[in-house]
Order: C-alpha cells, then structure tokens, then sequence
C-alpha cells in the first residue's frame, strides 16, 4: 500500500506500531473547542434526563438527573443526540486509522463518557464486547481534559494482544454471565496478569492531554488505575468499533439495531431505534 501512495510514510509507521505493540497514541487528534462544546453539552442533559442511559457500577441503570455524573457511573452512546460526540469519535486522523485497520468503513457501535475514573481491572474487550468476528474489534479511548496522576489513568500491558487467549467454559473467548458465573473474574485477571509478568512487561499509563487518543486492539489487557484523588476527575470517551460488515451481539435480539451513515462512516446503538422513519428520542433498551 505504501509503495502504491495508497497510504503514507507516517500512516504506515503508526500501522507497524499498532500491529507490534496492540496501541496506537494519537497525540491532539480531536479539537479542543470540539471537546469544550461537548463537555458544555453534557451538563445540560440533566435537563431532558429521560433521553439518556447512565449506568451505575453495580449494574443499576437511571437516567441522569445532575449536572455533574456520579462516580462509578458511565453515559451510554452519546453520539446517538449528539452531533459533537459523532463527530469525535471519528475524528480525522482516528477515522483514517480505523478505515486502515479494518480495511473498511468502521462502525462505532457502543460509547461511554465517564467522568471520574473507572478503577477497572485488567481486561480484553473481546471478554465483554461481543461481535460476530471478534478479532476485528477496536476502541479508542479520548481525553476530555488533561489527566491528573492519582485520578484513575487508563492503564494497559503494552504488546499482551499478541499473548494466548484466556477462554471461558474451555472455548469461549466471551465470559457468560449465566455459563461462567462471576468468580471466574478473578481466575481471569491473574491470567492476564501472569501473562505479563512471563514477559517482564510492566504496566503502562495513559498520561493523556486534553485532546489525546489511544486507540487499541481488541485482545490489549487494560483496565483503570486506582484513585488516589478522590477529588480529581478523569473525563473521558470510550468507543468500540468494528468493520461496518460487522455485526455486534445486540443485532441478534435487538430488533430496532440499524446502522446509521455518518459522513464516510457508520454509527449504532443497543438502546436506541435508529431507524430512519423512528422519530423516537428516548432508549428502547435499558439494560
């Protein structure tokens, strides 16, 4: 492709990279003011709270009804009304990984605004976002401010998409609820762990400026650091994305999933009938 002109030198330098080390970091990919029209956007939805899915961490699922997210919450796919947050998560440079990667036109099909960190252990998405070709999944992760240390950084095993693969029940690379149970989690997390420490691989942060990008290979192990600033938030937007000839699990029981056109790309939601004759605001799904 590089000798074709089909792509260009520091294209194909960050796709090297990618392949090798399972991360890309795209340094001010997404514009500032960008970022501040949307941040301004989110502490009015409040206001039309119905139209919106909050999740909890411990699974309860409300809509939001303050201006500020509480913690251990996540907003989900706020592209769906939100022309900003679509625009960002295809963001000039990150669409043009992503139709390089995959080869095609990308699909973003869930996102997630958090605004305090995550604390989330170590983990592989294709463990809990499920698609029909599960090696072809990616995410990218966007910073919505600079990132204070203690605040929960996005961290991650450099080069761990290329380690064996943990499977659940002996053959799954999904973990299910009712067929693997819950204490399966651990068994997990120290597999993945052990799997670096056989490499000598210590953990990386994501020491993220406003405006910074890491987007991931669907087999990277990543999770969030503890907070150690309680006070310090950590706003950010996580999408998952596939190759537009994807199906995400949710197309097989959803039956109002549908891919929308967004400029030379496409967007979906699990929550949300995107139909072109829908004229429906508020989320069908709320699990």
């Amino acid at each position: 492709m590089l000798l074709s002109g089909l792509i260009t030198g520091d294209e194909s330098e960050k796709l090297q990279f990618f392949r090798q080390h399972g991360y890309l970091v795209l340094s001010k990919a997404v514009d500032e003011q960008q970022i501040d029209t949307l941040l301004d956007d989110l502490s009015r939805i409040w206001l039309e709270g119905e139209k919106y899915v909050l999740k909890l961490g411990k699974g309860a699922v409300i809509h939001p009804d303050s201006a500020v997210l509480p913690h251990k919450s996540r907003l989900y796919d706020f592209y769906v009304h939100n022309k900003t947050c679509r625009n960002m998560v295809f963001s000039a440079l990150l669409r043009r990984m992503l139709q390089l990667i995959f080869q095609e036109p990308p699909l973003v099909f869930q996102s997630m605004v958090f605004t305090w960190g995550s604390e989330q252990s170590m983990h592989k998405d294709t463990a809990f976002v499920v698609i029909d070709r599960p090696a072809t999944l990616a995410a990218s992760w966007i910073a919505l401010e600079d990132i204070e240390p203690g605040s929960g950084e996005l961290m991650y095993y450099p080069g761990s998409h290329k380690d064996p693969v943990f499977l659940f029940d002996g053959e799954h690379m999904y973990w299910e609820p009712k067929r693997d149970g819950k204490g399966i989690h651990r068994r997990y997390s120290e597999f993945l762990d052990g799997q670096a420490v056989a490499k000598n691989i210590q953990v990386q942060t994501f020491s993220a400026k406003k405006g910074d990008v890491l987007l991931w290979h669907a087999n990277l192990a990543h999770g969030g650091m503890p907070v150690t600033r309680q006070s310090s938030t950590r706003m950010s937007l996580v999408s998952h994305y596939c190759p537009v000839s994807c199906q995400p699990r949710y197309f097989n029981f959803f039956k109002d999933a549908y891919k929308c056109p967004t400029g030379e790309a496409f967007y979906s939601s699990r929550r949300y009938d995107l139909k072109l004759q829908s004229n429906n605001p508020y989320p069908l799904f709320m699990g």
